[in-house]
């Protein structure tokens, strides 16, 4: 029988690629120990104790799908509890990329693919927005501004995040992550905003 972990990630938050791993990985660890705990307590099903030991047999699979609210999360979650799937769910601090303590992704199993897909089968699988052409943008936007500068042309400290504002509206930026970068710039130095464009390249990507 197929097993698996499924991690349904919300999309809705505007989470780096980096975070959204991070964030996997807490919800992959935190079922897996859940189940451990409950097999050394010996409070887990037969069923359950087969689904690991095939599950750490052929490769620990884990599917990651997208949903976008916590609504939807938290009904799914519920769901896959009430029909005995073992669940975990994490919630972020609110330390890095979010304000404040926020409830990112959702881990189902190890369970059996047939079991987890009563749950999940309308969902897909998570796909990230393809910012190529955005950081391409934001790179020549540089490489401009560097020129100006070498040609005695610095951008007034005034108009930079104006500059950058105009240049975000025409990329579709969020505002949440536009606030970020413009907030970073204020109290720089006019010579610092090559700093805040590469910091935008990293967010991006």
């Amino acid at each position: 029988m197929e097993t698996r972990q499924v991690i349904i990630m919300r999309t809705d938050l505007d989470m780096s690629v980096g975070k959204m791993i991070a964030q996997g990985a807490h919800a992959s660890e935190g079922a897996l120990r859940e189940q451990i705990i409950a097999q050394q307590s010996t409070s887990i099903s037969m069923d359950d104790f087969t689904n690991m030991q095939n599950w750490n047999l052929t490769g620990r699979t884990k599917i990651v799908l997208g949903v976008g609210s916590l609504e939807k999360l938290q009904n799914l979650v519920k769901r896959a509890q009430d029909i005995g799937i073992n669940t975990y769910v994490v919630k972020d601090e609110g330390r890095t990329e979010l304000n404040e303590p926020t409830v990112t992704c959702a881990c189902l199993g190890v369970d059996t693919k047939q079991t987890i897909d009563r749950v999940t089968r309308r969902l897909r699988l998570l796909k990230l927005k393809d910012n190529s052409d955005v950081i391409k943008r934001l790179q020549d936007l540089n490489t401009a501004l560097t020129c100006a500068k070498n040609y005695d042309y610095v951008p007034n400290e005034d108009k930079a995040p104006e500059i950058l504002e105009n240049f975000f509206e025409g990329v579709g930026m969020t505002e949440e992550r536009l606030r970020g970068i413009l907030n970073k710039f204020e109290g720089h130095s006019d010579g610092d905003i090559e700093e805040l464009i590469t910091y935008a390249i990293t967010e991006l990507l």
